[in-house]
């Protein structure tokens, strides 16, 4: 039998049987619950994509059955949805802040869930509105307490692929789910079954949620901890330039991005006659995988470059709106489809990787207790500011120009916005990267986890 010594010597050796044996034990939980976290609430961010994105590939079969305008449209795809969102996120951000975060994302996800099926049997555009305003409060909660959860359970270098992770991930299931399946069984059994089959599945997420998830130490409060007011936020969010700089560039791109996103069924079916069961696949495909892949490629190498100079990711940030607005202005000068969708697939692969280099930079520089309430605010104008008044000036432009345009009035009035505002907010990024180097590492310092803090959290 080996001696003591010899045991000793074995299980100090990195190498050895015993010592990894002992370091395993020590590290798996730690390492596999954040993982965990981060998979679970992905996929419940994936069936908000997919309740809220449904809309968008069935939206020409609800235009015609309840003989909609394109200004009715943009205000049924984007201001019904945006407006209460934009309202109730704050609070419930507030709520997340305060009490936790596991349940608020788990109540509201039921919320949504029941009442995307109830989308399904509504008799007018008005129960129809009413029912995506609900919808709306319910997803308000997911994501501003899930992005703190998140931020909660990764340190710093590791945040951007983790938020890009569920950003992108979500969002590329989401929209397989939703432009794919949506597309078929609005096809073969109508837009109503569309909304019934896939609210769902959000149901059993929320049980999942509530059941095995926990809040991590950081996110509970401590006598220790500053119980910071929402006036606090709002002053914090005021004096620091970085903050106000991304919140203005983060709504151009939203802007760009939902509108690339929400108007490409109807801009490929009117202008070049696509089906809506090819424009989804193709919807699912450039924007599902293809915006999976470039999200989380730039979210890792943002992290990797930001180790060395953090004005990289603001530069990263610039160039991904610089190339989009330049790609979008072909696509919508396209005379021929097979142009169109080869200029539009980029443009979708590239539309949301803003998403997760923004809120990784949006929770570095702020303190743990204000990262939900402070992500809400950022949530909340991207949607009222990007997704509620750019669906509604692009559909009211596209009515205007119809008499002079007919069909292609919608590809006029997006050749009119989309790139112009995207050229806007790299400019504004590239304005943004002179402020961050100095910040982000002092507030970062005080108020970030460290890697091991993380670990032990779980």
């Amino acid at each position: 039998m080996p001696d003591e010594r010899h045991l000793r010597r074995r299980s100090e050796h990195p190498m050895s049987e015993y010592g990894r044996t002992d370091q395993h034990r020590r590290e798996s939980p730690a390492d596999a619950y954040p993982k965990y976290t981060l998979i679970l609430l992905t996929l419940c961010y994936a069936f908000s994509i997919v309740d809220k994105q449904l809309l968008v590939i069935v939206q020409e079969s609800v235009k015609r059955d309840f003989q909609l305008s394109d200004t009715q449209l943009g205000l049924l795809t984007g201001f019904a949805f945006s407006a209460l969102y934009a309202a109730a996120s704050i609070p419930l951000a507030r709520i997340a802040d305060r009490s936790g975060r596991r349940n608020v994302i788990a109540v509201t996800t039921v919320v949504w869930s029941l009442l995307t099926t109830a989308a399904g049997v509504v008799t007018n555009v008005t129960q129809l509105f009413l029912v995506r305003m609900g919808v709306a409060v319910g997803e308000a909660g997911c994501s501003p307490a899930a992005t703190a959860l998140i931020a909660d359970h990764f340190p710093e270098e590791q945040r951007t692929t983790a938020l890009s992770f569920y950003w992108m991930v979500g969002a590329g299931i989401g929209v397989l789910v939703a432009f794919i399946g949506g597309g078929l069984i609005n096809e073969m059994y109508g837009w109503r079954y569309a909304f019934l089959l896939l609210g769902a599945p959000g149901v059993v997420l929320a049980l999942a949620v509530g059941l095995t998830l926990r809040e991590p130490a950081r996110a509970r409060k401590s006598s220790g901890e500053t119980d910071y007011r929402f006036v606090d936020c709002m002053r914090f969010l005021a004096v620091e330039p970085t903050l106000r700089l991304l919140l203005i560039a983060g709504t151009l791109s939203y802007f760009a991005a939902s509108g690339a996103l929400n108007w490409s069924v109807s801009l490929l079916s009117r202008s070049f006659a696509v089906p809506t069961s090819s424009s989804g696949l193709f919807l699912a495909l450039s924007y599902g995988i293809g915006g999976t892949v470039a999200s989380l490629a730039i979210g890792r190498l943002a992290d990797r470059l930001g180790a060395r100079d953090r004005r990289w990711q603001i530069w990263l940030l610039a160039i991904d709106m610089l190339v989009m607005g330049l790609l979008m202005a072909g696509a919508y000068l396209a005379t021929t489809p097979a142009t169109a969708l080869i200029l539009l697939a980029p443009v979708l692969a590239l539309a949301s990787v803003f998403v997760g280099i923004v809120f990784s930079l949006v929770s570095t520089l702020t303190p743990v207790n204000m990262r939900a309430t402070i992500s809400s605010i950022f949530i909340s104008t991207f949607n009222l500011g990007g997704l509620g008044l750019g669906g509604a000036i692009v559909g009211m432009l596209s009515d205007h120009l119809a008499p002079a345009w007919g069909n292609d009035s919608l590809r006029i009035a997006l050749l009119m916005a989309m790139p112009a505002v995207s050229l806007m907010a790299a400019l504004i990024y590239f304005l943004t990267s002179f402020t961050v180097s100095g910040e982000i590492p002092k507030v970062a310092n005080a108020d970030s986890p460290t890697t091991s803090e993380a670990s032990a959290h779980a």
